[in-house]
């Protein structure tokens, strides 16, 4: 039970240092993608539907990602063909989702 809690808090606490408040995961269409600033979002796309944790169905890139060319050009992929994308997100401490993983759907 001792090393129980003492996973549970190491895990919890990587969690606060890395600001996450939160994770899900979205399944929708890419309605647009807006490119910005390395500091601002750099990528971001909107999804159709309502997210429950992402505001404006807003998730993004971080250009530190280092698969950060893969992540766009398959984005950019799905949204020119209509596919249907499966996100998995986490939402930072600003508010905002940053995706972690995504699939694209036949």
């Amino acid at each position: 039970m001792k090393k129980w809690i003492i996973a549970l808090s190491t895990f919890a606490l990587g969690m606060a240092i890395a600001g996450i408040a939160s994770a899900g995961s979205y399944t929708g269409h890419l309605t647009s993608y807006f490119v910005s600033v390395p500091s601002n979002l750099p990528f971001r796309v909107y999804l159709d539907g309502q997210t429950p944790n992402c505001p404006a169905n807003l998730f993004y890139v971080d250009s530190s990602n280092p698969n950060y060319q893969a992540y766009v050009s398959g984005l950019l992929t799905a949204f020119s063909m209509q596919k249907t994308v499966i996100i998995t997100y986490t939402v930072a401490t600003s508010g905002y989702c940053s995706i972690s993983e995504y699939q694209v759907l036949a």
